[in-house]
């Protein structure tokens, strides 16, 4: 018998911006996912972002491959953690734009230990790994840890601290507050019952289709 395919399309519309997301996958694995996902947006100046994230066991990062494209120019970056805990990149870079370089220095690596996720930059994909792995979509709790931030569109690599806290379930799943800790910026995440964001405020919102109205 032929393996049931559990994979569906989540999409997501930017609140502050004029931006779109669409991201499959199977959200409802115990161990871990393979997603691949598009976003288009129109700032700092239009561009086209495609990705493929694969997370592991425990939802830690593997990998992840991200290509943008923009007018005249196009970056890509090659992104990974191996089984030691080590993080390693390659980007790639053609044409001329006003954007911050891809990548970052290899200095940054040492300030990456510990680091068990990336941070996707205007994606709520990624906040799905922290919720997961600390379970705190189902569970009271906290987690405070350091991710590889990706800023979206130049696709340079950054450390940043984060918390997140679990505030209560609700009948369509629950709220978890983020933390950016460098910075003070806090947002309380509405998410599904499998810790996917439904509202993220003053970023993104999920999309619904007819059938779920």
């Amino acid at each position: 018998m032929a393996a049931v395919d559990r994979t569906k399309l989540i999409s997501w519309r930017g609140v502050d911006a004029d931006r779109w997301e669409t991201a499959r996958l199977d959200p409802s694995k115990e161990i871990g996912f393979l997603a691949t996902g598009f976003q288009a947006g129109m700032d700092p100046e239009p561009y086209q972002l495609s990705y493929k994230l694969d997370v592991r066991r425990g939802f830690v990062h593997s990998h992840l491959v991200a290509r943008v494209t923009g007018n005249g120019w196009h970056r890509e970056l090659f992104l990974r953690r191996n089984e030691s805990g080590a993080w390693t990149w390659r980007a790639l870079s053609t044409g001329e734009c006003q954007l911050p370089a891809p990548g970052a220095p290899q200095e940054l690596a040492a300030e990456l230990e510990g680091a068990l996720d990336c941070d996707l930059g205007l994606a709520p994909l990624t906040n799905l790994m922290p919720v997961r792995r600390a379970k705190l979509h189902t569970d009271a709790g906290s987690c405070d840890i350091l991710v590889v931030w990706v800023a979206v569109p130049e696709l340079s690599l950054h450390a940043a601290p984060q918390r997140y806290e679990h505030l209560g379930r609700h009948d369509s799943g629950s709220t978890v507050r983020f933390s950016a800790l460098d910075s003070g910026f806090t947002a309380d995440l509405q998410l599904d019952p499998d810790g996917l964001v439904v509202a993220y405020p003053g970023l993104a919102r999920r999309a619904r289709s007819n059938q779920e109205r």
